[in-house]
């Protein structure tokens, strides 16, 4: 049996999509081609943590694995998606109290536990590891990540452990390049392709514009200086305008809102509360009961709008959200996708995803939007017509 007839069957057995078993065969030609650091570019809501779940089937792997995140959620997505593969596969978390065990053939850890504990790190002795994911991989080129590689060794000549990231885009918003880390993208689809193919929903948008100017919001890293932004964006006569375009285009849709700070979260939920509008804020500091709480009761249809700050952008899978408004101004494009992609996943009960931007002026940056992602006019207005029509 050659190795494209074994994935094909791992296809019909695990249902994997298409495109899913092409990136498997991806990851496993740049390795016969003697790449050692690849990525793997699939939009938010297309089963990226599915292809890598597969890795210890398809690759054969006979050393152990470690993937890498560093969000709790990532972390436990990761080893569900493992286990209901694979419910004899020991996949363990490595992250805080949680210590994965010395037999664990997969080691799902915490980046920030391990860059932080020398010991932890350690544990893990590279000669057992064969394959090394990173899961959100624009991160990669972040110092922390750097230490977990370099104790790895997965620069130095001749290596033969292999390096899979995976990333909704390659992208970095500060001009860092992911080419510091990785040699090539061996595999990439986008949402485009993905939404043309229908195995994401449908995207229809409307813009709402506002008098406020942004042009004296200063840059840092390639986005905008938060405490700058939340004092320009943040007023009544705004957040009074996100309410009224939830409202006149997507009243009773599950709706999550971006803002810039926690301030900016809990004024924007006080609009939509005294509005009458079953609404609650979400932000990192809050208590992971209390975090938890908010999203089962979103998820339930108790609530129909969570307003965050930096909080879902990334590890965040819930279905049935079918509308995203934009009140958090950014000029980085994957930012963008990333929270557009909040709302891409196809669900029984949800027909497309409404994105509401809101246009503040700008004569100095240049700002993603709907018509970055679908090579629209700039500052073209859907008024709630699809983005691919």
């Amino acid at each position: 049996m050659d190795d494209r007839t074994q994935t094909h069957q791992q296809e019909k057995r695990f249902l994997l999509r298409p495109y899913q078993s092409e990136a498997l065969n991806a990851v496993r030609d740049a390795y016969k081609a003697d790449k050692r650091r690849v990525i793997v570019s699939l939009p938010t809501g297309t089963g990226k943590t599915v292809v890598f779940a597969h890795f210890p089937r398809v690759l054969k792997m006979k050393k152990r694995l470690l993937v890498l995140a560093h969000r709790e959620e990532l972390l436990l997505q990761a080893q569900d998606k493992f286990r209901s593969i694979d419910p004899e596969l020991k996949a363990e978390i490595e992250q805080a109290g949680a210590r994965a065990a010395a037999d664990a053939k997969v080691v799902i850890a915490s980046v920030p536990t391990l860059a932080r504990n020398g010991a932890r790190l350690a544990r893990l002795h590279p000669d057992e590891f064969s394959i090394v994911v990173v899961d959100e991989a624009h991160h990669a080129v972040a110092p922390s990540y750097r230490r977990i590689f370099d104790h790895f060794g997965l620069f130095e000549p001749g290596v033969s452990r292999y390096l899979i990231g995976f990333t909704a885009t390659p992208r970095r918003g500060d001009k860092q390049g992911l080419g510091e880390v990785f040699e090539e993208v061996c595999y990439a689809r986008d949402m485009r392709e993905m939404i043309a193919c229908r195995y994401l929903c449908p995207i229809t948008g409307w813009r709402i514009d506002t008098d406020l100017s942004l042009d004296n919001v200063k840059v840092r890293h390639g986005d905008f200086v938060e405490s700058q932004l939340a004092r320009v964006v943040n007023t009544p006569l705004r957040n009074t305008l996100l309410v009224k375009a939830y409202r006149d285009f997507a009243a009773g849709r599950r709706a999550i809102i971006f803002c810039v700070d926690v301030a900016h979260a809990q004024d924007v939920h006080r609009a939509f509360d005294e509005a009458g509008i079953r609404a609650a804020p979400v932000w990192g500091e809050l208590s992971r009961d209390e975090r938890r709480n908010v999203l089962a009761e979103f998820s339930a249809g108790k609530i129909d709008v969570v307003t965050n700050c930096n909080l879902l952008t990334e590890g965040f899978d819930e279905p049935r959200v079918d509308c995203v408004i934009m009140a958090r101004p950014t000029r980085s494009k994957l930012l963008y996708a990333q929270m557009i992609g909040r709302g891409t996943r196809l669900h029984p009960d949800k027909r497309d995803l409404m994105v509401i931007d809101v246009g503040d002026n700008s004569r100095t940056h240049q700002l993603p939007g709907l018509h970055s992602l679908f090579n629209l006019p700039i500052n073209m207005n859907l008024s709630g017509g699809n983005a691919l029509e």
